[in-house]
């Protein structure tokens, strides 16, 4: 691939020391635009961004050794960031942390990242801090403090959020059984791909009649369909 003039002077100011050309150099190498693709390239200049405290160049660090599999470094640039306030990298930290990827497990650690992401409107983190809260790891269990956070990631599109709630409502116990709010969660999270939520819809169809079930269905692509392109 040829380089333009662009791509040169970019080149010249990123060698001078220029901040802004170094992170656009490192992303030009990173998705191969403008420039062959080239990871350790990237890699050589987000280095250099995140040496002066860049958050997002350290979270692309973060990134690229996770891609390598260096969860010992991804974990270290993860942090950086993450300690700048980073929504993603508090995720990514907090993963790793409930995984033990790079770090020991600790589910304590995990769910104070994840909490910070999740005040932040990460549906992701809503999603595994609602888990945590739901098994008591890390957090005193509390169902409904689970439920809530479960429901705002399903709000956002979660999959398994969604297909989670919906096994919630389906089992009852520490939230009110309602077969119908389950059919409809799990309808939307089969829509949306979730490989488990066929499961449970043959569970819960046990509960209802067609007619019950084509109404949730109907409401169910009505609920998706004034949501495309919602952000919440």
């Amino acid at each position: 691939m040829e380089k333009d003039n662009s791509f040169e002077d970019l080149l010249r100011n990123a060698e001078a020391g220029d901040m802004e050309a170094q992170f656009n150099l490192a992303v030009m190498y990173y998705y191969g635009e403008g420039v062959e693709q080239d990871r350790v390239e990237a890699a050589k200049w987000y280095r250099k961004v995140a040496d002066q405290g860049d958050a997002k160049s350290q979270f692309m660090l973060g990134v690229l050794y996770l891609k390598s599999d260096n969860y010992l470094d991804a974990a270290t640039w993860f942090r950086k960031a993450a300690e700048q306030g980073m929504v993603e990298a508090q995720f990514n930290l907090g993963l790793m942390y409930e995984k033990g990827d790079g770090v020991g497990i600790d589910h304590y650690e995990a769910a104070g990242w994840y909490q910070k992401a999740a005040e932040a409107g990460d549906m992701n983190a809503q999603y595994h801090l609602g888990l945590l809260y739901s098994m008591g790891w890390g957090v005193d269990e509390d169902q409904a403090k689970a439920m809530e956070l479960l429901h705002k990631a399903a709000l956002q599109g979660h999959a398994q959020a969604q297909c989670s709630l919906g096994v919630y409502y389906l089992e009852g116990g520490d939230v009110e059984q309602d077969y119908q709010k389950a059919y409809f969660w799990l309808v939307i999270a089969d829509k949306n791909e979730d490989e488990f939520a066929e499961m449970f819809m043959d569970e819960v169809s046990e509960f209802l009649t067609e007619e019950q079930m084509e109404e949730i269905r109907a409401e169910a692509e009505e609920w998706m369909r004034l949501r495309q392109g919602v952000r919440f």
